[in-house]
């Protein structure tokens, strides 16, 4: 009968082994997310207090107050899209690399130590070779705490929203259909590319950012959670722009710490893109990938995907 042959074929087209395909998973889920980011596009331009608060915002410097209202409402709406999708999926939110069996804030401070680590080597190697000069401190008294509490969450905020997108949900659907490996891969050079613009089209420092991804992919690889990148990805930011005082992604910090400049090439400094850019960031990351090997035995986890 047509019913019996209908049916196994539209199954095999829906689903697999593993449930739904992850091609169908993944369009779930950007259609779900397009559709509220439009809401909340349109809520800020037709909205007058929105409309008005936005407007008033600085543009071409982080500020703490925008970062987090804007992240946090980004990181709102990944939440929900991706709940709904694992709803629709039958799939856990917990698997998709925020289960740590009870060592998450461990590995939340271990990565908050190992993103600043990152960051002083970075500057450190570029102020070695005459890059990178401080002046003075640029503020002082409590605007000095009160400042680096609210870049610090907003760059929490930062951190979490990444990390989850490309590393957590994104990593954890493409996994199921090609493989751990060529998913982080895939997704680290998306994660390059989307920062193209901030870094003027420079391709080098897209690559370093896509290097910054493979470093994340990988620490999800040795750790089985999310947890530990996730803090080094949020201080590695806050020390760039907040401590160091220099532009991450073409952006600088509206209020830092220091009166500080780089100076030099662009190979050296990164250029418009800061020192995540600089030829000095491949080596500090593929340290760090020897560091997360040595730190951390193996552990698999759902969220790293198929092998």
């Amino acid at each position: 009968m047509p019913a019996t042959t209908d049916q196994p074929l539209m199954r095999k087209v829906f689903m697999s082994g593993q449930g739904l395909r992850a091609g169908w998973s993944l369009a779930i889920f950007l259609a779900i997310d397009a559709a509220l980011t439009l809401g909340a596009q349109y809520g800020f331009a037709t909205i007058p207090v929105l409309r008005d608060w936005s407007a008033r915002q600085p543009h071409g410097v982080i500020a703490p107050l925008e970062n987090i209202a804007f992240t946090g409402l980004e990181l709102l709406i990944l939440l929900v899209a991706v709940a709904a999708t694992c709803r629709i999926e039958r799939r856990s939110f917990g698997s998709l690399g925020l289960r740590a069996a009870g060592r998450g804030p461990a590995l939340y401070v271990q990565g908050m130590a190992f993103g600043f680590w990152m960051a002083s080597a970075l500057m450190g190697l570029i102020a070695l070779f005459g890059g990178f000069s401080v002046s003075r401190f640029a503020i002082g008294g409590l605007g000095v705490l009160s400042n680096a509490f609210l870049n610090g969450i907003g760059f929490m905020l930062v951190g979490f929203f990444e990390e989850f997108a490309f590393r957590g949900y994104l990593q954890a659907t493409l996994g199921r259909g090609l493989g751990k490996w060529r998913a982080g891969i895939l997704l680290s050079l998306a994660f390059g590319a989307i920062h193209l613009p901030n870094y003027g089209g420079a391709w080098v420092s897209a690559l370093a950012a896509a290097g910054f991804g493979m470093l994340a992919v990988y620490s999800l690889h040795r750790t089985g959670s999310l947890w530990f990148f996730v803090g080094a990805h949020s201080l590695f930011d806050w020390s760039i722009t907040f401590l160091y005082s220099a532009p991450i992604a073409g952006l600088p910090a509206q209020v830092h710490l220091l009166d500080a400049s780089l100076h030099g090439p662009a190979w050296l400094t990164g250029g418009q893109a800061g020192p995540v850019g600089s030829i000095m960031a491949f080596g500090v990351f593929a340290l760090a990938g020897l560091a997360i090997r040595l730190l951390f035995p193996r552990v698999e986890s759902a969220a790293s995907g198929a092998i």
